[in-house]
This record gives structure tokens, sequence and C-alpha cells, in this order.
């Protein structure tokens, strides 16, 4: 199914920003179709060949391929061309990912971290590569998106009452401060051309923008 325009849109909009220091939380709404939005991202070339993007070097983490903040950090790295230790430890991590940023700026690049489903990376990091994560995008420049299922406040505020307790990630302050944008559906235009496309009607395509909202989960 077609990539929807607000999606094509946000993804323009997040990748212009980053040559000039954009970090980025997108709020993911349920029946919303992310999948398009980190294959965009991923190629900015392709999703922008009308910008004059800076280099880049892009990481994206899939929080499904790692269990820990060292395998986290090592997905980091390889991403980034940087030389992966055999072994981590906690007290080396910071410097290891400073100097793999601070590597990609001083070869005239931007380093890029993307991570979809950040709530269940935060459940797998603690505050220590919060900070770190932190401190690189203030001294170095990192740009990052993640997805959150509802704003980072909110994500906040569920957190505290959660029954499953509080991540000690949250503690390291990491995303406040970043800008934030909602991952929208199909338009109205764009629902009906998809409808219609299958053999039904118009009428049944504005009956089903009204009932969906264009939400690629419910229009398919």
């Amino acid at each position: 199914m077609a990539v929807a325009q607000s999606t094509r849109k946000l993804a323009r909009k997040l990748i212009g920003s980053w040559g000039n220091g954009g970090s980025c939380i997108v709020v993911v709404p349920p029946l919303t179709e992310p999948l398009d939005l980190w294959t965009l991202l991923r190629s900015p070339s392709q999703t922008c060949p009308d910008l004059p993007l800076p280099q880049l070097s892009i990481a994206y983490v899939d929080p499904a391929q790692f269990r820990d903040k060292f395998a986290f950090a090592r997905m980091i790295l390889g991403a980034w061309n940087a030389e992966v230790p055999a072994s981590l430890e906690d007290r080396e991590l910071d410097n290891v990912l400073k100097r793999a940023a601070q590597r990609i700026i001083d070869a005239g690049s931007i380093p890029v971290l993307l991570i979809p489903r950040f709530h269940d990376a935060i459940r797998k990091l603690d505050e220590n590569i919060g900070y770190i994560l932190r401190e690189i995008e203030h001294s170095s420049a990192l740009r990052t998106v993640v997805a959150l299922p509802r704003t980072y406040h909110m994500y906040l505020e569920y957190q505290k009452a959660s029954a499953s307790g509080y991540s000690p990630f949250l503690n390291s302050e990491f995303g406040q401060g970043h800008m934030c944008e909602t991952l929208l559906g199909y338009d109205n235009a764009e629902t009906e051309a998809l409808v219609t496309g299958t053999g039904l009607s118009e009428e049944m395509a504005k009956v089903i923008f009204q009932l969906s909202g264009g939400l690629p989960g419910l229009v398919k």
C-alpha cells in the first residue's frame, strides 16, 4: 500500500532538520504505519533528492535486536563504522561512544541515531547510557529520532503510575527538549484513491475515511 503523504512530509522535515541540530520524539498512535517512516529516514538522499543534505552517518537500532546497553552500544558502533571492542565494560561506554561520534564529526559528517519503539529500548537501558547520549547530543551534534506511543510527558506519567516500575533510563531525562511530531495517516483524497482502486465506490471511500480517520491499519 502507498506511503501516506503525511509520512513523507514528516520524514522530509526530520531529515531537513538534521543539518541544524534537530532531534525529535515521534508520537506513533496505534494503527499508523511507522515502518514507512523508518524506511524513509534511513535513505535520506532518496527521500530528499532535492535538498542539499550534509553527509550523514545513520545508526538504526531496533530494540528487538539488543538485550542490554552493551549490545545497544555495539549496534551503534557497527552502524557508524567504528571499531567494535570484543568486550565492553560500563566505564568504557562513555569514551567509546563519544570517540565514535567525534570521528564522524571530524570526517565532516553528522551522526544520527534512529530508535523505533523507544519504549521497548528504555526497558533495556539504564540512566548511564541516557546521560551519555545526552552529552553526545550536546558535544558532538548527535541527532536522534525515537518513537513513542504517547508524548514524552505522558509516557513519564504513565511510567510513574505503572505497576511494573519506573525505568532507571528516564532519570537521565534523555529526550527532554527534543521537538515532538505526530505520525499521521492518509488524508481524504489518499483514502479515496486507495479504496476506489479496489473497486469500491467514492461514497464508500468517504464512509471509510470518516470511520478510520485515514489510519493505515484501518484503511487496509
